[in-house]
């Protein structure tokens, strides 16, 4: 009895001590409860620690001086790096090449003047310079009088009754290089007539061809290229047939043949554009065509140096005439290192004392000159392949001014 009921003690002792510990721990897993629900259940206490957190941020960024110097660097940089690139295409060195490529730039046919469409003349501040209006709302520059730099043009071998006044004047006196204006602030130009070409500068059939032949209708109208004043008007027996000449401001001459009718008088003032003939087949001619020239102290070169036959406009404003563009077999196509001017020769090395010196080369002889009688049915041509010279040449030294006025039976030099 006593065993029993000393187990039945320990076993309430036991069952005490457990529901004491169970206790605690409800205690324990109470207090845990009561500090975990808070954060849960309470979110204000989170939310305040964050708005603080961005109202610090923008605090810290103004009074923090070094966080901000180089952000606001930063676009000053960018924007002073802007300007440099926008200032790169205004350099000189871009607007040079666009005023080289305007100098060579072709230049347009003006508008021709016609006296029915012209409502008014209005005067510039330039004296010699005054602007036309049609009735079309449209305008064109026209130069009213001589000035000073053309007196001279208009006045030195002057002639309007004889063709070739630069008769006596050498190709050797003319400089190798001359600089020509073709054109002035005016723009004043327009081509003689256009339509297709049948014949260019150059020998042809073994004859001097000095000019451009382009066809065309009978009635066709002629215009001046630059302006100036007419200097010959009449017809010409010896092959031109209806011929007008027009000595031009810049000092070059136009020649405009068989033409069917003149519209100008000699001495009369010309602009660019305006009608001066039409077309025909007067004089030697086998059909209505235009025989176009170009001359120059009346030596003729290849009209295709300043004028684009196939567009009809002007090559450039500016023009190097060489001495050597008066040789009839000088053209606008061939190669341009072959009318290079030549270079000066280099100067002689002196001789020192322990050299030997050579002996004087004896001087040559003179070439005596040489002379041909024409024969019947001769012409220039024929005779000066048959010497080996050029018609130029023979016509020089006889001081013949038309090549086809050699009559038979006539002595001339040909050497």
């Amino acid at each position: 009895m006593k065993k029993l009921l000393f187990f039945i003690v320990a076993t309430l002792c036991l069952i005490g001590v457990a529901d004491a510990q169970k206790t605690k721990k409800n205690r324990r897993n109470r207090a845990q409860l009561e500090v975990v629900v808070p954060p849960q259940t309470t979110i204000e206490p989170e939310q305040a620690p964050t708005a603080p957190k961005t109202e610090v941020q923008p605090e810290i960024k103004a009074d923090s001086a070094t966080t901000v110097q180089p952000q606001e660097v930063k676009p000053q940089e960018a924007v002073e790096i802007k300007p440099k690139k926008e200032e790169e295409p205004q350099l000189h060195v871009p607007q040079i090449e666009m005023n080289d490529s305007l100098r060579k730039a072709p230049i347009r046919p003006t508008k021709p003047i016609n006296v029915d469409l012209i409502i008014d003349t209005l005067p510039t501040a330039d004296k010699n310079l005054s602007v036309i209006l049609f009735n079309d709302n449209t305008w064109r520059y026209v130069s009213t009088g001589n000035t000073k730099a053309n007196d001279k043009v208009f006045s030195d071998y002057w002639s309007e009754t004889y063709l070739f006044p630069y008769y006596n004047v050498p190709l050797s006196s003319i400089p190798e290089t001359i600089p020509i204006q073709l054109v002035g602030e005016d723009r004043a130009y327009h081509y003689p007539y256009k339509g297709y070409v049948t014949s260019r500068y150059g020998p042809r059939n073994g004859r001097r061809h000095a000019g451009m032949d382009i066809s065309l209708h009978t009635g066709d109208t002629i215009r001046a290229v630059f302006n100036g004043k007419v200097r010959y008007s009449q017809y010409h027996e010896n092959g031109y047939g209806e011929l007008i000449v027009v000595r031009h401001d810049n000092g070059l001459e136009t020649y405009n043949a068989h033409l069917s009718k003149r519209l100008v008088k000699s001495g009369e003032r010309v602009v660019a554009g305006q009608a001066i003939g039409l077309g025909g087949s007067t004089g030697r001619s086998t059909g209505p065509h235009l025989h176009f020239e170009f001359r120059y102290m009346g030596h003729a070169f290849d009209p295709e140096r300043i004028i684009d036959f196939k567009t009809g406009n002007l090559r450039r404003d500016f023009i190097l005439l060489k001495r050597t563009y008066f040789d009839t077999t000088s053209r606008y196509e061939q190669d341009w290192n072959s009318e290079k001017t030549p270079t000066p020769a280099k100067p002689a090395t002196t001789v020192t004392k322990t050299t030997p010196t050579k002996p004087k080369a004896k001087p040559k002889p003179k070439p005596q000159p040489v002379y041909h009688t024409v024969d019947s049915g001769e012409y220039l041509g024929g005779i000066a392949r048959k010497y080996k010279t050029t018609v130029d040449a023979i016509c020089r030294l006889n001081n013949i001014d038309n090549p086809d006025k050699v009559r038979s039976g006539q002595k001339i030099r040909v050497k």
